[in-house]
């Protein structure tokens, strides 16, 4: 029972209740791996949620991925303290995001690294190790994250950036008509590196005609994005032409030789569209400039999923593997397409939406209906439904809160790959706390048990939280 701390009465310092907890843990070395301490909630921890395999009634557990990862932790002034008197953190005790890792993470006033205002585990997506504007970091505008014990301590918090090496021309406005060798020249290994992007020399355009350059400079951008397109991403520029060897951007080299698909797709427009398929327009999508990241389909665009009335033919961009039909309106006009990528294949003959279909089984309710005996209640087959390309179907239970003790819904339910388990979301409707699984029937009353350590962890943030703010009112 609570022992009646000094240090849980001191408004300015809440983190003290950690901190004593892990100086005890530390004193037993490295070992204190698996000591738990508690944890006052912090702004980016809404929604924190476990990840993990949700089996059958006898192993039914989800049990949270973890980074056992150690990270010295302070907030405002205790940053200034040597780093032997900061608490550690162990970012073991804490629950993983899908799709994220987590760091050890130092944030600071600004670029200048001047002003320490917090140390702490961080949760971020793969590969952000370095220095970058963030606020990922509550009260930081600056960040610097790293993935070994400790990291995030003074002596080795240097921010040595990785560079790109690469060496372009730069001008702007009129001194871009300029002859070459009076142009400025820009070393993008002066540049940061912005995660997940890299560097190339750009050339921007007023517009696709290429007439008037407007900018040259080094400019970051998604891996793959080298050759011609329309954009903004160079400022004052509506369309860019992107290389990636030392002063590519100069006149001689900016030819836009357009990669192209060479797919060829029935082209067409409202009644047009009723045409017989002998007098309805061609079109080349080799002619047209492929967009970074997307690839060309012939596409079929109708009004809805009944697929009687089309209202367009055409080349379409959309990313790779979005062959099928589907609800969207990527297509103008339409609510519902069809994708496909052989020649000529967005035709009547063959435009049937055979949808992939998932075979799995659940049982549906709704409302009051969830109360009823399982056997007798509704079944639905995600089979008959139609996949949404880069998710896939669960079996999904939701529930008013996180406490699972009103269900308001089961049903088949569409969600981002390897996302089983138990977490705060209203991805079903009325829903603000949801179970996937991934097995026919697993969303059954005897198999809804979610990780009850995740919960009890929560609650345990909102225990020590509460009562710090019942002392505080005595």
């Amino acid at each position: 029972m609570f022992t009646g701390e000094k240090n849980l009465v001191d408004p300015a310092t809440p983190t003290q209740i950690r901190k004593n907890e892990s100086r005890r843990c530390s004193s037993r070395g490295r070992s204190s791996r698996g000591c738990s301490s508690p944890s006052i909630p912090q702004a980016n921890d809404v929604g924190i949620r476990s990840e993990g395999n949700c089996k059958d009634l006898a192993e039914e557990v989800c049990e949270e991925k973890t980074s056992a990862l150690l990270c010295h932790s302070c907030s405002g002034v205790d940053c200034d303290e040597d780093a032997s008197e900061h608490m550690t953190e162990n970012c073991d005790n804490l629950i993983i995001v899908p799709g994220k890792q987590f760091y050890c993470g130092t944030g600071y006033t600004d670029d200048t690294k001047e002003e320490v205002v917090r140390r702490r585990c961080i949760q971020d997506v793969p590969g952000r190790e370095g220095c970058f504007s963030s606020q990922i970091i509550p009260g930081a505008n600056y960040a610097r994250l790293c993935s070994e014990d400790l990291c995030n301590n003074p002596m080795d918090e240097d921010c040595e950036e990785e560079t790109s090496g690469l060496q372009c021309y730069s001008c702007s406005g009129v001194d871009c008509d300029k002859d070459m060798d009076k142009q400025e020249m820009e070393n993008c290994d002066q540049l940061v590196i912005v995660p997940g992007k890299q560097y190339y020399c750009g050339t921007g355009y007023t517009d696709e005609t290429k007439e008037k350059v407007v900018r040259r400079m080094c400019i970051p951008d998604l891996p793959g994005s080298e050759g011609c397109f329309a954009s903004q991403i160079i400022p004052g520029a509506n369309y860019v032409r992107l290389c990636s060897e030392d002063f590519c951007n100069n006149p001689t080299d900016e030819v836009c030789e357009e990669e192209t698909s060479g797919l060829q797709c029935y082209s067409c427009s409202g009644v047009d569209c009723d045409k017989d398929m002998d007098k309805q327009e061609m079109e080349n999508c080799d002619q047209l400039v492929i967009v970074p990241g997307k690839q060309y389909y012939c596409g079929t665009g109708y009004t809805d999923e009944t697929k009687e009335k089309v209202v367009r033919r055409m080349c379409i961009p959309d990313l790779p593997g979005s062959e099928g039909c589907f609800a969207s309106q990527i297509i103008p006009g339409a609510n519902y397409v069809r994708l496909c990528s052989e020649d000529f294949c967005n035709n009547p003959t063959e435009e049937v939406c055979d949808s992939s279909a998932s075979g799995l089984q659940c049982h549906s309710c709704s409302g009051v209906d969830c109360d009823k005996d399982m056997d007798k209640q509704e079944m639905e087959n995600c089979d008959q439904l139609v996949i949404v390309p880069g998710k896939q179907y669960y079996c999904g239970t939701g529930y008013t809160d996180g406490t699972r003790a009103n269900i308001v819904r089961r049903m088949c339910i569409l969600y981002e790959p390897e996302e089983e388990g138990c977490f705060g979301s209203e991805i079903i409707p009325n829903a603000n706390y949801v179970r996937l699984c991934s097995e026919d029937f697993c969303n059954h009353l005897e198999k809804e048990n979610c990780d009850s350590a995740a919960i009890q962890k929560v609650a345990s943030v909102l225990f020590v939280s509460s009562l710090v703010t019942v002392i505080l009112a005595v």
